[in-house]
């Protein structure tokens, strides 16, 4: 979807991308999970989705003890300190709601049963152009820009991945528009006038 592509162009050495039901995907993915450990976590508003503060309760340890990566004002981009907040590996379900709903499913059966599931609660309405399902629903790069927020990702950067949503729907204004002229175009030319009688 366009919010795949958005995350791609902006933080391409920060994204990767799995393909559902593409041979290879899941074994990929479950790699992925595998060297992220505990610092994975799935962008999913389903019963079992914890908070962000009982995540960040789940990711506490003493003093001492935090050697953790922490993000800084690169997106996905951490250094090491003393902060009781590890970067986390954040998996993003981008589709329709009915597919997404589907593809959880599987990655919760087959990939990922033990990562846990982060629901939000937005505060603003979105900003994406297309009709959202749910009335308290946001996009995906929307609930990514706010959860890095809520985990301590500058406020710039994640303003910055909201601002490549904002520059989607304005091309996709400017293709509505196109195509919405090409349309008038096709109209005018399947208006022939009626071919002239021989004599």
């Amino acid at each position: 979807g366009d919010d795949a592509k958005i995350f791609l162009s902006a933080a391409p050495s920060s994204t990767d991308l799995f393909v559902f039901g593409r041979p290879g995907d899941d074994d990929r993915l479950r790699e992925t999970l595998s060297a992220a450990g505990d610092a994975a976590l799935l962008l999913f508003p389903d019963s079992p989705a914890i908070t962000i503060s009982e995540l960040l309760s789940r990711w506490r340890t003493p003093p001492a003890e935090a050697q953790s990566t922490v993000l800084d004002g690169n997106l996905g981009q951490g250094h090491s300190g003393s902060s009781s907040v590890k970067a986390p590996v954040i998996i993003v379900m981008d589709g329709t709601w009915n597919n997404v709903k589907q593809m959880v499913k599987h990655f919760s059966k087959n990939i990922g049963p033990d990562v846990p599931h982060i629901r939000l609660e937005p505060t603003e309405l979105s900003v994406y152009a297309r009709t959202q399902t749910r009335s308290d629903g946001i996009s995906s790069v929307e609930a990514v820009a706010l959860l890095l927020k809520l985990l301590g990702e500058d406020e710039h950067v994640c303003s910055e991945l909201v601002r490549y949503l904002t520059i989607n729907n304005e091309a996709l204004k400017l293709r509505k528009h196109h195509d919405s002229e090409d349309d008038d175009d096709d109209d005018r030319q399947s208006i022939k006038p009626p071919p002239s009688a021989e004599l």
